[in-house]
C-alpha cells in the first residue's frame, strides 16, 4: 500500500491547499482534523489558526475545549465575512490554517461560499493558506470548477454503496478502470474503525490506510495552554459587519505582491 503521509505534510507546509474530509456521522472526519491541528500547532507549521464549527462552544464531549487555551487561534460558531477580511489582512505576513467543520452550508453556492472559494483559489498557493472543509456528503456542494481546486480528498465510512460509486466515477474512474476493484479496496479499508482513504487528486493516487499515519498519534497529545484564543460567538453583532472598502483594498494589495519565500519545516516528525 502507498502511504502519502510524508508527501501530504510536506506539501501542505510548502503550499496552501484545499482539503476536503467527507464521511457519514462517526466516520472519523473530526478525529483526523483535530489530530492534524495538534500536530501542526506543535511543530509550528502555521502562524494563525481559524476553526469554525457550530458546536465549538457546545460540544458535550468537550473535544474542542483545548483550542480555547491556545494563542493564535480564532474560534467561530459560524462562517462570517469577517473571516475573509481577517485572512486577507493576515495572509501577507502569516501562514494560515482554516478548518471549517460541518461545511456543507458554506459550500452550496451562497454569497459567503463564493467569497470564500474565491479567496481560497486566489491566495492558497502563493501565500500558504490551507483550507480544510469537513462535510457529511459531497452531493450538491461545490460547483464543478470549485471541485477542480481540491488537492486532497479524504473519504471515510459510507454505508450507501451509491455514494461510493459516485466518488469512484467522479474522482477515480480514469485511474482505476473497474468500480468493483475500487469497491473491494474501499470496503477492506473501512473494516478498520475510523479509517479513511486519501485521494491525492493532483496525481490520482490513493492511500487506503490513513489510520496508520503517525499524525493520528497526536490526537491524544495534550497541548500546554499558552494564552487565550479569540472567541467569536455568533451573537456578537460586530461579527456580522463587513467593511467592503477595506476588503477591496486588501485584495488589490494581494494581487500586487509576490509569493512570500518558503521556509523549511524544522523538527519535522520524520527523519
Amino acid at each position: 500500500m502507498t502511504s502519502l503521509e510524508k508527501v501530504f505534510i510536506e506539501d501542505n507546509y510548502q503550499n496552501g491547499r484545499f482539503i476536503v474530509l467527507a464521511a457519514q456521522t462517526g466516520g472519523g472526519k473530526t478525529y483526523w482534523a483535530l489530530s492534524f491541528v495538534k500536530m501542526a500547532y506543535k511543530y509550528g507549521i502555521y502562524d494563525k489558526y481559524i476553526f469554525v464549527s457550530p458546536t465549538i462552544f457546545k460540544e458535550r464531549d468537550k473535544q474542542y475545549d483545548f483550542l480555547q487555551e491556545l494563542k493564535d487561534f480564532e474560534l467561530y460558531e459560524q462562517f462570517t465575512p469577517n473571516i475573509i477580511a481577517y485572512i486577507e489582512k493576515e495572509v501577507v505576513k502569516s501562514r494560515i490554517l482554516l478548518v471549517l467543520d460541518d461545511a456543507s452550508a458554506e459550500l452550496m453556492g451562497n454569497k459567503n461560499s463564493k467569497n470564500l472559494l474565491s479567496l481560497v483559489s486566489t491566495v492558497r498557493h502563493g501565500f500558504s493558506v490551507t483550507f480544510i472543509a469537513i462535510v457529511h456528503s459531497l452531493k450538491n456542494i461545490l460547483a464543478p470548477h470549485c471541485r477542480n481546486i481540491i488537492s486532497y480528498l479524504f473519504i471515510g465510512k459510507y454505508s450507501n454503496a451509491k455514494i461510493i460509486n459516485q466518488i469512484w466515477e467522479e474522482f477515480l474512474s480514469m485511474s482505476i478502470k473497474k468500480y468493483n476493484e475500487f469497491e473491494t479496496l474501499y470496503d477492506n479499508a473501512m473494516k478498520e474503525k475510523q479509517n479513511m482513504i486519501l485521494i491525492d487528486l493532483r496525481q490520482s493516487i490513493v492511500d487506503y490506510n490513513v489510520k496508520s499515519w503517525v499524525l493520528l498519534e497526536y490526537h491524544n497529545l495534550e497541548l500546554k495552554p499558552n494564552g487565550k484564543a479569540k472567541i467569536n460567538k455568533a451573537n456578537d453583532k460586530k461579527l456580522l459587519i463587513e467593511d467592503a472598502k477595506k476588503v477591496v483594498e486588501r485584495r488589490k494589495v494581494l494581487r500586487e505582491l509576490d509569493p512570500k519565500p518558503k521556509k523549511h519545516l524544522k523538527n519535522i516528525i520524520y527523519n
